[in-house]
């Protein structure tokens, strides 16, 4: 199971999925928690919860992606508190996976920002929908 950021198309069936698995979900409401001010990526908080995200929020929702994968990518603080949980939650979940890096964590959130900036261009909503 995977909670999938979506854009649905105009018959309401998916036009553009990123999944994000359990661990990597875990790992960025943490973080964003942590560093804190991140409202829209907050929202996401519920793994199991869907969430919709209109065409006036997206900006903001991009803007938080954004600078949450530049926290990851140049705050050693942040790189050190990616590396824990990546263990912790490995640990928790009972996982046998190699851990989560901060890299994949950003190239998750690149995606994410290509999604969002899709939605803008095209003036849709994105879901947040467990599967």
């Amino acid at each position: 199971m995977a909670l999938d950021l979506l854009i649905l198309d105009t018959d309401g069936y998916p036009e553009m999925t990123i999944p994000v698995g359990i661990v990597k979900h875990g790992m960025l409401i943490e973080l964003a928690e942590s560093i804190g001010d991140f409202q829209m990526i907050l929202r996401m908080s519920d793994y199991y919860g869907d969430v919709e995200f209109n065409v006036a929020d997206i900006p903001n929702l991009l803007k938080e992606f954004k600078r949450l994968k530049i926290e990851i990518e140049e705050n050693h603080q942040i790189q050190q508190q990616v590396a824990n949980l990546s263990n912790k939650l490995m640990q928790l979940e009972q996982l046998s996976f190699p851990p989560i890096t901060r890299e994949m964590l950003a190239a998750l959130l690149s995606r994410l920002e290509v999604l969002c900036d899709i939605a803008i261009r095209e003036q849709k909503s994105i879901l947040a929908q467990a599967d």
